[in-house]
């Protein structure tokens, strides 16, 4: 519902402003231009809240729809044959690499929190300038580096001796609230 109304909001304005000089011009060809400007702000008031709350409601549905296809279309990717996932042995060092559309210190509070709230291992330290957090587990331990590339995008490292399992939940996670912080 927010976001209807942050979008009705950004909309209802130029529509109606739009709506109120089409109809204006279209009275003055029958009327005075006193007369046209009433007529053409009262219809132009109320046609442009109707056509911004049809175009909200249509974008909105859109969205939706194209939402739920790129994650179908992610799904269909992830699960596809051409990807290794349980093809990495155990004993090879991993290094995953995402860019995340948010800076550098609130991509390094995500992961803190991914850690904590997905309970990975014991943070052994972390550095928020060097953007770097240590992670103990029990398979091994987890080195995390985040980097700004530019003023609102990141860059996360995220580095193990071996391949552990969690480090793909803590991908999931950071992914998934950098969607949370795009919807918003």
């Amino acid at each position: 519902m927010r976001a209807f109304i942050n979008l009705f909001f950004t909309i209802v304005l130029p529509v109606s402003l739009l709506s109120i000089i089409i109809t204006t011009l279209y009275f003055l060809i029958d009327y005075n231009l006193t007369k046209s400007i009433r007529l053409g702000t009262l219809n132009g008031v109320f046609g442009g809240i109707g056509l911004a709350f049809f175009i909200t409601l249509s974008l909105l549905i859109f969205r939706k729809i194209h939402s739920s296809a790129s994650s179908t279309h992610k799904q269909s990717k992830e699960s596809s044959p051409a990807v290794k996932k349980n093809v990495t042995p155990q004993s090879e060092p991993l290094n995953k690499t995402l860019m995340l559309l948010m800076d550098k210190e609130i991509a390094f509070e995500v992961s803190l929190h991914t850690i904590s709230d997905q309970k990975i291992g014991e943070i052994i330290n972390h550095d928020k300038q060097k953007g770097s957090i240590s992670i103990r587990t029990k398979e091994g331990t987890i080195d995390i580096t985040i980097t700004a590339l530019t003023k609102h995008t990141s860059e996360v490292m995220i580095k193990t001796d071996h391949h552990i399992e969690n480090i793909q939940n803590i991908i999931n996670y950071l992914k998934a609230k950098e969607h949370s912080f795009m919807d918003y």
